[in-house]
């Protein structure tokens, strides 16, 4: 309810920005004893200009990735697949990928868990295509991504293996292909790491985006490209 009000009361907004990212923020509310029956949460709804034209030129070229010593989650009891505001490596990951596009570096930063494994990216999930199956990290090692689990449905449906296991860098590097999943963008192909050219087989990657316009009734690759031309930015 809150998130529909937000948008009736920003229509004219809305239209005006053509493309918006809604974001829900949950909190527990200002609270003394938390079995007071008078406990409300306090939900943030967020509207921001979803800027689809840096997302055009990737469905074609692909994605940067890069690295950084300093973006494991912490281990103990906050669990990687909780979506909490105070996940301090993604956030230190996401100020590196600001410093790197300054110089024309990887788009995202790849997060790692305490034993070395490759969590997700600071905003996207993360999974390889190796022999032809869909591998993504472990569920209980990673945040949970609609996105990601649109990938593996997508996947099952013509036959394509799905499975979980531990990922390396090892194993994102040596992959037949690299995939992010993610809200804004839903699904890219990686190119590189850190600068290393990473293959890509082109195989599964442009079966899922066929497959996920197909699903959502909407070419959201066009839609990206058209406001990328818009922009003034080169496609390819």
């Amino acid at each position: 309810m809150a998130t529909a009000g937000v948008i009736e009361r920003n229509r004219d907004e809305i239209a005006a920005a053509g493309d918006v990212w809604i974001r829900q923020t949950v909190t527990r509310g200002c609270i003394s004893d938390p079995l007071d029956p008078e406990f409300r949460p306090t939900v943030i709804v967020k509207l921001r200009r979803l800027n689809l034209h840096v997302f055009g030129p990737l469905y074609r070229r692909g994605a940067d990735l890069h690295v950084s010593l300093l973006t494991s989650h912490f281990a103990g009891a906050m669990d990687p697949r909780a979506k909490a505001a105070n996940r301090s490596a993604a956030v230190r990951a996401d100020l590196k990928g600001v410093r790197m596009r300054r110089f024309g570096g990887g788009e995202w930063t790849l997060v790692y868990n305490a034993d070395g494994t490759v969590s997700e990216t600071h905003s996207a999930n993360v999974c390889i295509v190796a022999g032809g199956r869909l591998v993504r990290p472990l569920r209980r090692a990673a945040l949970e991504g609609v996105r990601l689990e649109t990938a593996a449905e997508l996947a099952r449906g013509p036959g394509i293996e799905v499975e979980e296991q531990p990922l390396t860098l090892y194993d994102a590097l040596n992959s037949d292909e690299t995939i992010l999943c993610g809200t804004s963008f839903s699904i890219l192909l990686v190119v590189s790491v850190d600068g290393i050219p990473l293959r890509r087989l082109d195989r599964v990657y442009p079966q899922l985006v066929r497959a996920w316009i197909e699903l959502v009734g909407l070419d959201f690759v066009e839609q990206a490209e058209e406001r990328a031309r818009i922009a003034g930015v080169e496609v390819g």
